[in-house]
């Protein structure tokens, strides 16, 4: 049997909220896992949560449609074809720089932890379950701490080797432009993006747009390759 394309796993948490009779899912936690260091690598943000779910755990659909009596469920699977594109990029740039496959792991943080696959309902959702959700003060459930509040958000901004950066078009403009505004008055030079008519194209379109990928991995290598440099300098007696 041959090896797997994608050995990397993805660990992940989700959480269940009841609108009436329909069931929405949060996914609070995603770590991308490359081979077995507990370094961290690199992050990666992007707007919500897509396909990617825990099937290979037995208590999934049961979880995903309403029954049981829990409200979280935490696992791990194979990554999905985003986190593919992610995997792709970080290998490209690691063989070009280093010669080696990456080690570690890679955390992805979310402008919205809501589960939606359609990019053009996220954020009328989004808003809608958020107002229902203040009722109870459960907001936290939709909105992820390390991206909205700014202490949190400058800790693991800075303590990224690198963050990997996409948005969808159509959802949430106004908090991709504040973001970008933030990493620009920060001065931070460890983000790495593909543009695409002048914004940060998501991770996603780079599937069927193989020169967005290349300009990310290339964007990454860059990168790298001046952290190494300047490693390799501060390392001389």
């Amino acid at each position: 049997m041959g090896k797997k394309k994608y050995p990397e796993i993805v660990k992940s948490r989700f959480c269940r909220y009841f609108d009436g009779e329909e069931v929405h899912l949060f996914r609070d936690k995603t770590v991308i896992i490359f081979g077995n260091s507990d370094i961290k690598i690199g992050s990666a943000m992007m707007t919500n949560p897509g396909g990617y779910e825990l099937e290979s755990l037995k208590d999934w659909v049961d979880f995903k449609n309403g029954r049981g009596n829990y409200d979280y469920l935490e696992g791990e699977d194979v990554p999905d074809k985003t986190m593919e594109i992610i995997i792709d990029v970080v290998r490209l740039a690691y063989n070009r720089v280093y010669g080696t496959m990456p080690d570690g792991y890679l955390p992805i943080y979310n402008q919205s932890n809501l589960v939606e696959t359609d990019s053009n309902k996220a954020e009328g959702v989004h808003i809608r379950l958020l107002k229902e959700l203040k009722k109870s003060e459960e907001e936290n459930k939709l909105l992820d701490s390390n991206v909205y509040d700014e202490k949190a958000r400058s800790e693991w901004f800075l303590d990224s080797p690198f963050i990997i950066a996409g948005f969808a078009k159509t959802a949430f403009p106004r908090e991709t432009a504040e973001l970008q505004k933030w990493i620009s008055n920060k001065k931070l030079t460890n983000i790495v993006y593909s543009l695409e008519n002048g914004r940060w194209s998501h991770p996603t379109r780079w599937f069927y747009r193989p020169y967005l990928k290349e300009q990310a991995a290339q964007n990454l290598a860059s990168l790298l390759e001046k952290k190494n440099r300047n490693s390799k300098h501060l390392s001389k007696p």
